[in-house]
Order: structure tokens, then C-alpha cells, then sequence
């Protein structure tokens, strides 16, 4: 039989071009598929073809093709631990620019973004130095980037375009640190681990400074009571006594997995005093949205942890205890269901306070008054523009505040959505939240309405919330379909990145905080919801294989 004619110089480039491309990508399944230049291209920058494949499942490993030198010297590192140290700093720092000490919120401003950056590079080499590939879904991937670039774009119709383009950078710089650590911490469990811990040590280190600063400078850790606010409460390191309660209540849950489920003895007696300082936090506040928020995370992780039904129901018993005590203490500050005087708009009746602190002067005013005969905190004097909707001295009818009144919120809610409908379907552009709500309402104090989704409307309009709310439902059916099928521990650390991010849901009610890249708990949500969506499809795949 004749033999085939070969052209050496022609196997020779195939040869080498082959080379190439095992070299570059360290991984000897790779195969050539062609010998001239077009073929080079293909082996050295395959682009990722998975895309629309395995269930809209995008493959990410061809982004890794020419690092692997880097890989190997990264992989000498504990890249990890430096990572999720960083995040850690990451939260304190954006809580110091948030802070209730005057000199701290003035020159930590800058400081936070610079400590953004440092970490989402440390995000980068931490996810370039993951030794094996992930995928990831395609509809929380697409829904996120969806808005990330819906808050850009929306700069060409914002009432203040440059405002835009500032808070849409940040926050896509948010999104990208949460991305770049899903990335990296994917159904790898010592990384899975490790980013728990640095969400709850991030929290546990602003609760930490709180503790400090009520040691060292009281008055900024308590905000006192005066006439015509609220009463006397704890804020902590925060600029409001909502401000790190907010934070407390989403990495409540994770601190409870490192309390319970963390690998060692040691760690999760780390854990438990991690848990001490957050969901302690959370109770001196008496925010009434953080008990909620992290009541409700904190069920549902205790509910579904992979343990004998008896001890599950015990431990259900201790986190029912511990929420009653939650709520009791918060609902101190409304002893006594504080009466608003209904007052006639003609003649209104006047209680004259003979009394009051060297800052304020004696006048007289319309004042609540406790049934004990006692001057609540909040007095009412003449109303102002900035008060003037919902004001006893103007519409002449009484109320009451106590544990179960919105605070003002529902007024103002009504009142946002009211300016959301002048412009549904983009909004005002992103980050003109605070520009564009106006706060009338006597008893509700705020820049913004304190609710996220209709902060999304005002913002970037139905396209953004729809944008959003498809984004928490993936992550929704992702848990229903892949916890029940997770046994053992591989179940817990994706039920407490489950739990994170149902409290940050929970807490998106009650305040504005999700697409604030400046707010001190907005990186905790995102790194825990993107974090769960690799996790959840990451545990699927490996399991079916």
C-alpha cells in the first residue's frame, strides 16, 4: 500500500504550534484544532463557546488560557486569607465614612474607594488563582450586568447626569468585587468558609468600634433624645442608629454558621463571639426592620441546617428566644404607647413646657404626652416646609407611635411612588434618589423613602426593578432546586449565603441601601448573593457528575 506523502516543514508548525498551546495553557486536554494563524488564534484565545449551552451555563476557563505562570506563583499564597481579610477592612473603612464621629465621616470619604479598589484587585488575583474552572448562570450573571449597565446608560436621561456617571462607576464597582470573589470562592468550601467569616468579621469589627467609641466619646455613640426627635438611642459606629443594624442584621446569618457549623472547635468558638457582637448590635439598636430582616434569615437558616430534626427544633427554640428578646427590648422605647394630642387646625389646645434643656428654649408647643402625664420626646412646634404633611398643629388629628407604626415610612412611600409616576420606565436616572424625593412628612426623617425597590423605580423606572426582581428569583429557584439536593455540610455554607441574602432582601423594605456602593452594607449583600448563585450551580454540576 502506498504510503501518504507528508510535508515536514507543515508537521513541523503543527508541532509547534501545539506546544504553544499547551504551554500557555498549562493543561494537556488541550488540543489543537489547526496549524496556520487563524488556528493559533483559536488555541491560544478560544473564546468561551458554552455560553448557550448546558442550560444558558457560560464557561469562564478561556479567560485563564495565558495565566497559568501567574496561577502557579498566586497559588503559593494564601491569596484567600488576604482576600477576605481586605473585604473585612473593606466594610470598617465605608463604615468610617458613615460614622457618627465628625472628623472620621469628613476624611473617610475618599479613603473608602481607595480601599473599594485595593480590594476588588485583591478580588482579581484571588479568582485568577483558583485552581480549577466554574460556571456560571447565565440569568442572575445577565440580570446583574443588566443593571450595571442600565445605571450607566441611564446618565443620558438624569436630571443630573454627572452624579450618575459617579454613583454608576461605584456601583459597578461593587458588582465586580462581588463577582470576582463568587468567582474564586466556588465550590471550593475552605474559600466558601473563609468568605463567610470575613462578612461577619466585618461586621463584628464596626460592632467592635461602636463598643469603643461609646467607651471613649459616649455622646457620639448614642444619639440623645431633644424636643422634636426620636427618643434616646444606641447608633453605635454608625451615622443613625439604623446605619449598623442594617449591616448586623445581613451577616447575622453568617455569623451563625461560623458560630454552628464552622470546621473546627476553635473557629466556631470564634464564631460564637462574632455572633455575640453582630446580632448584639442588632438589639441595642432597636431597629425594628433589622429584627425582622435578621429574625427571619436566622429561621430559615436554623430551619434547613443538615442536622437530626430534634436538634434543629432546639436550636429553633434558641433563635425564637432570642428574637422575643430582640423585639422586647426594642419596643421599650414606645412604653407607654406615645399619644399624639389631637389638636383643632383653628384654635389649637397648647401644653406649655416650663421646663427644658439648656440648648432648647422654653416656648410653647402642642407636645405628645405619655398616659402617665409624662412630656414624650416628641414635641410639636409650628410646622415647617420640611414638616409640614401629616402635622397635628395643621390637620388637627391625633395619633400614636409605638413598636407597630411605620415610622413615617408608609406616608413617605406613597409619597415616592407618587414621583415615580411621572417617569415609570427609566426613572430619574441612577443615584438622584436623594435628589428627587422630597421629605414633607412630619414624623418620617430621611434623605430617601428607606425602600429599595422604590428606590430602584425613582432611579432607573420599571426596567431596573423588573431588572432586579428577576435577578432575586433566579437566586429563589436556584436554592429551591439545589438545597434539598446538597447532604451534610456541603449544604450549610450555601444556606448561609442563602440566609445573607434573604435578609438583605428582607431589609431592602425598610431602607435604600442596595445600589449604594458609599452604604456600609451593600457589599455584604452582593458578595453573598452573587457568591450564592455560583455556589448553587457549582454544587448542582458536581453532584450530577
Amino acid at each position: 500500500m502506498r504510503r501518504p506523502v507528508v510535508d515536514n516543514d507543515d508537521l513541523a508548525r503543527q508541532v509547534a504550534l501545539r506546544q504553544e498551546a499547551l504551554d500557555c495553557r498549562g493543561d494537556r486536554r488541550f488540543r489543537a484544532k489547526g496549524g496556520d494563524d487563524h488556528g493559533k488564534a483559536q488555541l491560544v484565545c478560544r473564546l468561551p463557546i458554552g455560553w448557550l449551552r448546558r442550560h444558558g451555563v457560560v464557561s469562564v476557563t478561556a479567560w485563564r488560557v495565558c495565566f497559568s505562570p501567574v496561577r502557579g506563583w498566586l497559588q503559593r499564597w494564601p491569596v484567600g486569607a488576604i482576600t477576605v481579610t481586605g473585604l473585612a477592612l473593606t466594610i470598617l473603612v465605608i463604615s468610617s465614612a458613615s460614622s457618627s464621629v465628625t472628623w472620621l465621616h469628613a476624611h473617610a470619604g475618599s479613603a473608602r474607594w481607595g480601599a473599594l479598589l485595593v480590594t476588588a484587585i485583591l478580588a482579581g488575583l484571588f479568582a485568577l488563582a483558583r485552581p480549577t474552572p466554574v460556571r456560571i448562570p447565565l440569568i442572575p450573571a445577565a440580570s446583574a450586568t443588566f443593571l450595571g449597565v442600565l445605571t450607566l446608560v441611564s446618565a443620558s436621561w438624569s436630571v443630573q447626569p454627572k452624579l450618575t456617571v459617579e454613583r454608576a462607576i461605584s456601583f459597578g464597582a461593587v458588582l465586580v468585587v462581588g463577582g470576582l470573589l463568587a468567582i474564586g470562592s466556588a465550590g471550593i468550601a475552605r474559600e466558601r468558609e473563609r468568605l463567610l467569616f470575613g462578612i461577619a468579621s466585618g461586621a463584628a469589627l464596626v460592632a467592635v468600634a461602636g463598643l469603643v467609641l461609646l467607651v471613649v466619646a459616649r455622646n457620639d455613640a448614642i444619639v440623645w433624645w431633644q424636643p422634636g426627635s426620636a427618643p434616646t438611642r444606641y447608633r453605635g459606629f454608625g451615622e443613625n442608629a439604623n446605619t449598623v443594624a442594617l449591616l448586623a442584621s445581613l451577616a447575622t446569618p453568617a455569623a451563625a454558621w461560623a458560630a454552628l457549623e464552622a470546621s473546627t472547635v476553635r473557629l466556631r468558638r470564634i464564631g460564637l463571639a462574632l455572633f455575640v457582637l453582630v446580632f448584639g448590635s442588632v438589639v441595642a439598636s432597636e431597629s425594628r426592620g433589622a429584627i425582622v430582616a435578621s429574625g427571619i434569615a436566622l429561621v430559615f437558616f436554623v430551619g434547613l441546617l443538615p442536622r437530626p430534626i430534634v436538634e434543629r427544633a432546639k436550636l429553633l427554640g434558641g433563635v425564637a428566644i432570642l428574637i422575643v428578646l430582640a423585639v422586647a427590648i426594642g419596643s421599650l422605647r414606645f412604653v407607654g404607647n406615645t399619644q399624639i394630642q389631637t389638636v383643632a387646625a383653628s384654635e389649637p389646645s397648647v401644653t406649655t413646657t416650663t421646663t427644658a434643656p439648656a440648648t432648647v428654649p422654653a416656648t410653647s408647643g402642642i407636645s405628645f404626652t405619655h398616659p402617665e402625664g409624662q412630656v414624650s420626646p416628641l414635641a410639636i412646634y409650628p410646622p415647617d416646609r420640611s414638616g409640614e404633611l401629616g402635622h397635628p398643629f395643621l390637620t388637627g388629628v391625633g395619633g400614636s407611635v409605638s413598636a407597630f407604626t411605620s415610622s413615617g415610612r408608609i406616608a413617605a412611600w406613597r409619597g415616592a411612588l407618587r414621583t415615580a409616576q411621572e417617569r415609570p420606565l427609566f426613572g430619574f436616572g441612577f443615584g438622584t434618589e436623594d435628589r428627587v424625593f422630597v421629605d414633607r412628612y412630619y414624623i418620617f426623617q430621611g434623605a430617601r423613602p428607606e425602600n429599595a425597590y422604590i428606590g430602584w423605580l425613582l432611579q432607573v423606572g420599571v426596567a431596573g426593578l423588573l431588572a432586579f426582581a428577576i435577578f432575586g428569583l433566579s437566586l429563589l429557584w436556584a436554592v429551591i432546586r439545589v438545597i434539598p439536593r446538597l447532604e451534610g455540610q456541603t449544604r450549610s455554607a450555601p444556606l448561609a449565603l442563602a440566609a445573607v441574602t434573604l435578609g438583605g432582601f428582607l431589609a431592602a423594605f425598610f431602607q435604600s441601601y442596595v445600589y449604594a456602593a458609599g452604604n456600609l452594607a451593600v457589599l455584604t449583600f452582593w458578595v453573598a448573593a452573587l457568591a450564592l448563585a455560583t455556589t448553587t450551580i457549582t454544587e448542582e454540576t458536581a453532584k450530577r457528575g
